[in-house]
C-alpha cells in the first residue's frame, strides 16, 4: 500500500467521530447503541508548495482515484514525544483543487479520513 509522504504545514484541523443510533422510546427515554468499538479519525490538511510538489499530490490522488483507494498516512505526533504512527486512510474528496498563485507556487488542502 502506498504512503502520502508529501510534507505539509504544520496547520491542519483533526477530527475525531463516533456513530451511534438513538431510538427514542416511550416515556422520553431512548436507547442508545454505539456501532462502533473504536472512533474514526480525520484529518484536513494544508498545503503552500510549488507547482511540481502541487503536480506530485495530484498525481498520488489520482492514482488513488480520489476516495477510491485507501493509502498510508502518518499524522502529526500530538507532542514531541509521542512515536509516529501509520494510519490507513482514504481522501474524503473526490476532488482535487489547487489555488495556483503566478504560476510559481499555489495552495492547497486535502481532507483525509481514517479506514478501519
Amino acid at each position: 500500500m502506498e504512503t502520502f509522504n508529501i510534507p505539509f504545514l504544520g496547520v491542519y484541523q483533526f477530527k475525531s467521530s463516533w456513530n451511534t443510533t438513538i431510538t427514542p422510546l416511550s416515556a422520553g427515554k431512548e436507547q442508545r447503541i454505539a456501532n462502533w468499538d473504536e472512533s474514526r479519525r480525520a484529518w484536513i490538511i494544508e498545503f503552500k508548495k510549488d507547482l511540481d510538489t502541487i503536480d506530485q499530490a495530484r498525481t498520488f490522488f489520482d492514482a488513488r482515484k480520489g476516495k477510491y483507494e485507501a493509502f498510508n498516512f502518518v499524522p502529526p505526533p500530538k507532542s514531541s514525544t509521542d512515536v509516529p504512527e501509520t494510519v490507513k486512510v482514504r481522501f474524503d474528496t473526490d476532488d482535487f483543487d489547487a489555488q495556483i498563485k503566478y504560476n510559481i507556487a499555489g495552495t492547497f488542502t486535502l481532507p483525509i479520513i481514517e479506514v478501519k
